[in-house]
């Protein structure tokens, strides 16, 4: 049956928590690494002062209890202020032995006015790449010129401002987290996929090729999260194939819709029942 067919993949609830500890799990291990490398280069480096190392072993104690918590971004701010702090001393050793300019990185590194606080969580943003759109990076500039200007005159910020500025940090914050989840997610539908139609190098790859019983089939990901099916069938109409991908992804917990055909307008149907323990995803699935 030539033409392209689509329809959306969800993945059962049980699988989708699963999925989701792990990934926690794995963050959790990252930041803890990087912890630990972060405590070897601090207590290496002659140049700090006793109570500055202090400080900052304490910022990396904050930081494990947040990743303890499972709070990983939260985390990854912290670990930013330290490695900030670390890496202007490399750059320039000689000129961080003065007292004033070490204080000042360290104030950089672990701010404890509420100001400096959010100003370093705004900052982070900017490291969200794969999420950060021209409307977040608008209310990140206004609102770090906001803090800013508060911090160079020495004033509070209004309840509403401070309170709009944390609301948005944990707004972009959530988007994050959320992201990651759909991420790891959809890697784990590829690592399906990939296995049921023996591709290779299916990691991080956008587009993958194997066979299903001989038949070529390749699979480009876009970046919206569609997923585009070629199959090379001539001979046949594509159910033995739709039928193997289908049957094998619910055996990892996956299921697929009903799947449309757009050159005829028809379905397929390849459940006769809907299963309800499931939660849909905005992913299609297109084969050609």
């Amino acid at each position: 049956m030539s033409g392209p067919k689509c329809t959306n993949y969800r993945l059962q609830e049980q699988r989708r928590r699963e999925l989701e500890r792990k990934r926690l799990q794995q963050e959790k291990q990252k930041n803890l690494q990087i912890l630990t490398k972060l405590k070897q280069r601090i207590r290496s480096y002659q140049y700090l002062q006793e109570n500055q190392k202090n400080q900052l072993l304490s910022g990396v104690k904050n930081a494990e209890k947040e990743t303890q918590k499972d709070k990983y971004l939260d985390a990854q701010k912290l670990i930013q202020g330290i490695k900030l702090y670390l890496d202007g001393l490399e750059r320039n050793q000689q000129r961080t032995v003065d007292k004033i300019e070490s204080e000042q990185l360290i104030a950089r590194a672990m701010p404890k006015e509420k100001n400096h606080i959010l100003l370093n969580e705004i900052h982070t943003i900017n490291d969200y790449t794969d999420i950060k759109d021209k409307a977040i990076e608008q209310r990140v500039n206004l609102y770090s010129e906001l803090i800013q200007g508060s911090i160079k005159t020495n004033t509070d910020l209004s309840v509403k401002d401070e309170r709009n500025i944390s609301n948005f940090i944990d707004q972009v914050d959530q988007m994050k987290s959320n992201h990651d989840q759909k991420m790891a997610e959809r890697q784990y539908v590829q690592n399906v996929l990939g296995a049921i139609i023996g591709a290779k190098n299916v990691e991080g790859s956008n587009n993958i090729s194997g066979s299903i019983g001989g038949t070529p089939v390749n699979m480009n990901f876009g970046s919206g999260g569609e997923i585009i099916f070629d199959i090379s069938d001539k001979n046949e109409d594509c159910h033995e194939v739709l039928n193997t991908i289908n049957n094998t992804l619910k055996e990892k917990q996956i299921n697929l819709g009903d799947v449309y055909v757009e050159n005829t307008g028809n379905t397929i149907r390849l459940n006769e029942s809907e299963q309800s323990n499931v939660q849909s995803q905005s992913n299609k699935i297109i084969q050609r």
